[in-house]
């Protein structure tokens, strides 16, 4: 109810230099509790079109990597887990053009993450406190381009 109140202060920036300047998770950790809300309610007015705006924000960006923190792939990876889970939620309610356009951002993305793993420590040491989030980013973006083909 809050974001529906308040959406410029929840919504993505358009601009990349905004987007990357801060520390963004919230932006992913938002999109799945938002796509979460329009699921759960469906009549709540306006939830549908701030989830879509908001995906739409999302995939504009070239990257959801922090300009200052390029080796970091955690809000990258909330990032990914928000946008996939909205994605799979919200599948019937995008258009066509979405829905492919978007599918292309979860794949990018995941690819992404996949080919880090193989370089970052979080990849392959176990105690790592990264490992949980960016290991459940990538399976998350990989059960929805399994789902798809």
């Amino acid at each position: 109810q809050t974001m529906l109140a308040h959406p410029d202060e929840y919504l993505p920036p358009w601009d990349p230099v905004d987007f990357s300047a801060r520390w963004n998770e919230i932006y992913g950790n938002n999109l799945g509790v938002l796509s979460m809300f329009t699921i759960l309610f469906p009549e709540t007015m306006g939830a549908l079109d701030l989830a879509r705006d908001y995906m739409e924000r999302m995939a504009a960006q070239p990257s959801w990597l922090v300009k200052d923190a390029p080796w970091d792939e955690v809000p990258f990876a909330h990032s990914l887990v928000g946008f996939a889970t909205a994605y799979d939620f919200l599948y019937d309610y995008l258009s066509k053009p979405q829905q492919e356009r978007f599918l292309q951002v979860i794949a990018n993305a995941t690819r992404y993450m996949y080919e880090k793993s193989y370089i970052r420590g979080w990849g392959f040491q176990y105690l790592h406190n990264h490992q949980p989030t960016n290991c459940v980013a990538l399976l998350t973006g990989s059960l929805v381009l399994m789902n798809q083909g």
